[in-house]
């Protein structure tokens, strides 16, 4: 259980990192940055319901 947590934690600390590099990358880019973010989610999110 404690470990089922701690990969947990780390889970969250990476999505967090990853969230704030992403709104610093849309910051430095603008609409673009933000049209290609919301695109890649898209993708991602298609990608996980097809693999599951």
């Amino acid at each position: 259980m404690v470990l089922v947590l701690g990969i947990l934690a780390i889970i969250v600390a990476v999505v967090l990192w990853l969230a704030k590099a992403a709104v610093e990358f849309v910051w430095s880019f603008g609409g673009i940055g933000l049209i290609v973010l919301i695109v890649g989610l898209v993708l991602l999110t298609r990608g996980r319901r097809s693999a599951l």
